[in-house]
C-alpha cells in the first residue's frame, strides 16, 4: 500500500512558491541525468537501484539532498526499466 497525501498550494505566498518552483526545476533536472546516466549504462543490464558512486555524482542546491538524490535515482531506473520493457513486449509479438 502506498502511503500518499495531498496538499493545496492555493495560498501559499509567493517565496514559499518560488521555493516550491526551485525545487521542481531541480529534481526535474536530476531525473533527466540520471536517466541519461542509466539509459547509456545499465540498457543491456537493467537494474533497480543504482550505486551510491552513481547517485553522489550528480549534486544539487536543494535541502536534504541525499534522499531526494535517491529518489529521483529510483524514479529514473523505474522509468528506464518501463521502457525496456514496453520495447521487448513490442518485439516478441
Amino acid at each position: 500500500m502506498i502511503r500518499s497525501s495531498s496538499h493545496s498550494l492555493k495560498f501559499v505566498n509567493i517565496e514559499k512558491m518560488n521555493s516550491v518552483n526551485l525545487f521542481y526545476k531541480q529534481y526535474k533536472l536530476m531525473v533527466k541525468r540520471y536517466i541519461n546516466i542509466v539509459w547509456n549504462e545499465f540498457q543491456k543490464n537493467p537494474t533497480k537501484m543504482l550505486n551510491s558512486n552513481i547517485c553522489n555524482s550528480i549534486t544539487t542546491d536543494v535541502e536534504f539532498d541525499s534522499r531526494i538524490r535517491q529518489c529521483a535515482a529510483k524514479q529514473a531506473c523505474s522509468m528506464v526499466n518501463a521502457v525496456i520493457s514496453k520495447r521487448n513486449k513490442r518485439l516478441y509479438t
